[in-house]
């Protein structure tokens, strides 16, 4: 019987490409899945189809369709939800002025109980960030604003449907 024995540099050599080879591995995270209300938003391209204001002041109430007065070129408009908490605002394929630009970045972020969104929308005149209730489905949201007036509240319900 052969006793083979390795030169104790060979030994050391094989320990050590084994002990690296075996050693602590660092995995990639796994990318956490979005909650259902994420995904549902994320999904798609979004597109105003309703905009009403209901003013209550002093006992009186008034309503106000505002989609009725937006022009063509503001109705294709549509709005592209990221994971991220970005967003992107598109003139669509008809810009009201040849100088805006096509797109637009803007942020958003949901409350705790994910039932208030908030938006800064960089093309919302009048009001860069909005927040409100949200009720959301696969084919479309509604984000209402309510904002205290003199003698009564101003709320605007923007429906946005999914394409």
């Amino acid at each position: 019987m052969k006793n083979f024995s390795l030169p104790s540099n060979s030994l050391a050599l094989f320990c050590a490409l084994i002990l690296v080879a075996c050693g602590d591995k660092k995995t990639k995270e796994e990318p956490k899945p979005l909650d259902v209300k994420t995904e549902t938003l994320v999904a798609r391209s979004w597109r105003v189809s309703a905009d009403v204001t209901v003013t209550t002041q002093n006992g009186t109430t008034t309503t106000v369709d505002n989609y009725a007065v937006y022009p063509a070129c503001a109705k294709d408009d549509f709005i592209q939800f990221k994971d991220d908490k970005t967003m992107i605002v598109d003139e669509g394929p008809t810009k009201c002025a040849a100088s805006d630009p096509q797109r637009q970045t803007g942020v958003w972020s949901w409350n705790s109980d994910q039932t208030i969104m908030t938006m800064t929308d960089p093309t919302f005149s009048g009001r860069g960030t909005y927040s409100g209730p949200i009720d959301l489905n696969a084919a479309a949201f509604k984000l209402t604003l309510v904002d205290a007036i003199a003698g009564g509240t101003k709320t605007q319900t923007i429906t946005y449907t999914g394409f």
